[in-house]
């Protein structure tokens, strides 16, 4: 903006820092300057109606039906201690369940895949290099405050694995 107020030299081609009007009143009193001054400001202003006319409808949608929400992983590892360390346990199934508060009604998922789209309360996930992971989808409707996820994990006797069930609460922000 400022460089409209400077000159340029005609000698040296290079721009004078001196302040002046000469610019503008070239652009008035020429009409090659003055017709490619309007053509400019006409296709701007061109550009920005077309913009808007495009963007709105995409922007209004896109705030209406959103990207479904997903949760972070919600992640176990299972593993076994030995003497010479722990070794991560595959194929080991782990059960999640699925608490929604304020109550039943809530639109929340148990998913193990970014796609499953079903409203799943329970699901059984085996592990994969000692790793269990499942997500929460929110779903369509009124977003419920929290939600617990539950998870855990039986030794082939029955009995829980030490440090099981271990709990997520998850939050759910306006």
């Amino acid at each position: 903006f400022l460089s409209a107020f400077w000159t340029v030299d005609p000698f040296t081609g290079k721009v004078v820092h001196s302040w002046g009007l000469q610019n503008f009143r070239t652009i008035v009193e020429s009409g090659t300057y003055r017709n490619i001054a309007f053509r400019t400001i006409g296709i701007a202003a061109a550009v920005t109606v077309t913009d808007a006319i495009v963007a709105f409808p995409f922007a209004y949608f896109a705030a209406r039906l959103g990207v479904e929400p997903l949760s972070d992983s919600l992640t176990v590892r299972l593993q076994d201690t030995t003497a010479t360390g722990p070794v991560d346990l595959s194929g080991r199934p782990v059960a999640f369940a699925l608490t929604v508060y304020p109550g039943p009604g809530a639109n929340v998922a148990l998913v193990t895949s970014d796609t499953a789209r079903a409203p799943v309360a329970a699901d059984t996930v085996s592990t994969t290099v000692g790793l269990a992971v499942v997500k929460l989808r929110l779903l369509a409707g009124p977003a419920p405050d929290s939600a617990v996820v539950t998870a855990s994990a039986r030794r082939a006797v029955g009995t829980l694995v030490a440090g099981s069930p271990v709990s997520f609460v998850v939050r759910f922000l306006p």
